[in-house]
Protein backbone atom coordinates (compact mmCIF):
# COMPACT_ATOMS: atom_id res chain seq x y z
CA UNK A 1 0.00 0.00 0.00
CA UNK A 2 1.44 3.09 -1.05
CA UNK A 3 2.32 5.46 1.57
CA UNK A 4 -0.53 7.95 2.52
CA UNK A 5 -0.17 11.35 0.84
CA UNK A 6 -2.65 14.65 2.28
CA UNK A 7 -4.26 16.48 -0.05
CA UNK A 8 -2.39 19.97 -0.51
CA UNK A 9 -5.25 23.26 0.19
CA UNK A 10 -5.13 26.95 0.28
CA UNK A 11 -5.19 27.76 4.07
CA UNK A 12 -7.16 31.65 4.48
CA UNK A 13 -7.72 33.46 6.85
CA UNK A 14 -8.48 37.29 8.00
CA UNK A 15 -6.18 38.85 10.90
CA UNK A 16 -8.84 39.85 14.18
CA UNK A 17 -7.40 43.27 15.98
CA UNK A 18 -5.23 42.42 18.63
CA UNK A 19 -4.83 38.88 18.09
CA UNK A 20 -1.48 37.18 17.90
CA UNK A 21 -2.06 33.28 18.25
CA UNK A 22 -0.99 32.57 14.50
CA UNK A 23 1.75 34.59 14.94
CA UNK A 24 2.99 33.57 17.97
CA UNK A 25 3.10 29.81 16.59
CA UNK A 26 6.71 28.85 14.77
CA UNK A 27 7.23 27.64 11.74
CA UNK A 28 5.31 29.95 9.21
CA UNK A 29 2.36 30.23 10.64
CA UNK A 30 0.89 33.53 8.60
CA UNK A 31 0.13 32.91 4.97
CA UNK A 32 0.09 35.60 2.68
CA UNK A 33 -0.65 35.59 -0.98
CA UNK A 34 1.21 37.97 -3.74
CA UNK A 35 -0.56 40.97 -3.38
CA UNK A 36 -0.45 40.99 0.31
CA UNK A 37 3.26 41.17 0.19
CA UNK A 38 3.25 43.65 -2.34
CA UNK A 39 1.55 46.01 -0.36
CA UNK A 40 3.21 45.35 2.71
CA UNK A 41 6.63 45.91 0.83
CA UNK A 42 5.22 49.28 -0.38
CA UNK A 43 3.92 50.58 3.50
CA UNK A 44 7.97 49.43 4.37
CA UNK A 45 9.06 51.54 1.54
CA UNK A 46 10.74 48.57 0.34
CA UNK A 47 11.37 46.78 -3.69
CA UNK A 48 8.99 43.65 -3.31
CA UNK A 49 11.61 41.45 -4.64
CA UNK A 50 13.95 42.51 -1.46
CA UNK A 51 10.76 41.92 0.56
CA UNK A 52 10.22 38.33 -0.26
CA UNK A 53 13.63 37.90 -0.39
CA UNK A 54 14.17 39.04 3.36
CA UNK A 55 11.01 38.32 5.03
CA UNK A 56 9.06 35.36 3.21
CA UNK A 57 9.77 31.96 2.29
CA UNK A 58 7.79 29.87 -0.26
CA UNK A 59 6.34 26.16 0.52
CA UNK A 60 4.22 23.84 -1.59
CA UNK A 61 3.49 27.68 -3.46
CA UNK A 62 2.19 29.66 -0.66
CA UNK A 63 4.04 32.40 0.67
CA UNK A 64 4.82 32.05 4.51
CA UNK A 65 6.39 34.91 6.64
CA UNK A 66 9.52 33.96 8.40
CA UNK A 67 9.80 33.40 12.14
CA UNK A 68 12.17 35.87 13.82
CA UNK A 69 14.75 35.23 16.27
CA UNK A 70 12.48 34.39 18.85
CA UNK A 71 10.50 31.50 16.26
CA UNK A 72 7.29 34.05 16.46
CA UNK A 73 6.36 36.06 13.01
CA UNK A 74 9.07 38.34 12.40
CA UNK A 75 6.70 41.39 12.45
CA UNK A 76 5.16 40.57 16.24
CA UNK A 77 6.34 42.64 18.44
CA UNK A 78 5.44 42.27 22.12
CA UNK A 79 2.30 40.63 20.98
CA UNK A 80 1.12 43.31 18.74
CA UNK A 81 1.61 42.95 15.07
CA UNK A 82 3.61 45.90 13.56
CA UNK A 83 2.34 45.52 9.63
CA UNK A 84 -1.40 44.83 10.21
Amino acid sequence: MPPYKPKSFEVRFECIKDCSACCELSGGFVFLTAEEAEAIAENLNLDPRLFLQLFTIETEGQLILRDGEDEHCVFLEDGICMIY
